[in-house]
């Protein structure tokens, strides 16, 4: 019996379907011959590479959102929003370039995961404030996470 797995896909999703395999193999009474087609980065054993870059964009565009929230009697909406649009194309580049190319944590194109990485740093929520002591021009800003990063494992319906 032959198991291709992805073990990218992380290490519990792999780890259940190996031994689920195994399990069957072994009432059967053949043996499994194991391959992995999407092995982790070299140097990332327990899958954890996806976790830290997004969490690191996360915080960045944290800080800039709070950083301009902050200034929002100074700076006008229109230009929060320029500025967190820049970051978030800046930050998912440089996110992509480090993850992917020079550090080799990421095995995906480099287009694709600087355009996923820009949704967790660039989408901001533009809402009237609802305190009524604030003029009605001020807004909030917050930074949304995605929940489709990375992309290529995403749950499919099917």
């Amino acid at each position: 019996m032959e198991l291709d797995y992805a073990g990218a896909k992380g290490l519990t999703e792999s780890g259940a379907a190996r031994v689920l395999v195994h399990g069957i193999a072994a009432h059967a009474g053949l043996a499994v011959q194991e391959e992995d087609v999407v092995p982790l980065a070299k140097y990332d054993s327990r899958g954890l590479s996806a976790f830290y870059v997004v969490f690191g964009v996360t915080l960045s565009s944290f800080a800039l959102a709070q950083g301009l929230t902050g200034a929002a009697g100074r700076v006008r909406l229109r230009h929060r929003l320029y500025a967190m649009g820049g970051f978030a194309i800046v930050i998912g580049a440089v996110a992509a370039t480090i993850a992917g190319p020079v550090l080799g944590a990421l095995n995906a194109p480099w287009f694709a995961l600087a355009a996923s990485l820009k949704r967790p740093s660039g989408v901001a929520n533009a809402k009237p404030a609802s305190d009524s002591s604030r003029s009605s021009s001020e807004f909030s800003t917050g930074v949304v996470m995605s929940s489709r990063f990375p992309p290529w494992s995403a749950t499919q319906v099917g």
